[in-house]
């Protein structure tokens, strides 16, 4: 007995047809058939009465159908249970650009001294294409800058402490004689920052 041919049954017993348990299971009939003859053979019992006109469950079949039912979501919640599991101790983390791989470096390294068991699997992407993985749980968290993240159902969003914009520039600038910089100081400058919404400078100072 497998899980296929229980799926095939259950299919053949929820229609009353064994056309459209193949249309729904992109077999052919003769393949649903099959497997139903090998499964009725194991059990000793036929599961469906069969006329050219008309298929329906002999007794058997609808007490089967009931266990059937509970066995094949008894084992679909068992593998959703093992692949949590498996992952339990892995975060996927990710981060769309640099800027956010090097924000994490020194949090993700302080984490795993305290949680040694725990393992980090870092990806990266397009911002938007990593919030549909965060939806569909490929992914586990998403560090991002971005200040325009949308609410989605099911998810969270925290904020997170702020962090320190850092200026670069030549030591031959006229601003790097300046211990801090303030953003009105870069007006008229041509410089490097990432993407406007990823960035929020002060308006004060």
């Amino acid at each position: 007995m497998t899980l296929q041919q229980l799926r095939y049954f259950l299919s053949v017993a929820d229609s009353l047809s064994f056309t459209k348990a193949a249309k729904e299971n992109y077999v052919s009939q003769t393949a649903v058939t099959r497997q139903i003859q090998i499964l009725e053979r194991e059990l000793g019992a036929p599961l469906f009465a069969r006329n050219t006109a008309h298929v329906k469950l002999t007794a058997a079949g609808a007490y089967f159908c009931t266990a059937c039912q509970e066995i094949v979501r008894i084992w679909e919640r068992a593998a959703i249970d093992v692949r949590h599991i498996a992952r339990d101790h892995t975060i996927t983390l990710a981060l769309p650009t640099a800027v956010e791989q090097e924000i994490v470096v020194g949090p993700v390294r302080d984490f795993r001294a305290e949680h040694p068991e725990v393992s980090f699997s870092f990806v990266s992407g397009v911002r938007q294409e990593l919030i549909n993985d965060l939806v569909e749980s490929k992914i586990d968290l998403l560090i991002s800058m971005a200040l325009d993240l949308p609410d989605l159902s099911g998810l969270q969003k925290l904020s997170l402490p702020p962090a320190h914009a850092v200026l670069m520039m030549s030591s031959l600038h006229p601003l790097a004689k300046y211990p801090c910089v303030s953003p009105s100081q870069l007006e008229g400058e041509h410089w490097l920052h990432p993407a406007p919404a990823a960035l929020r400078l002060p308006r004060n100072g």
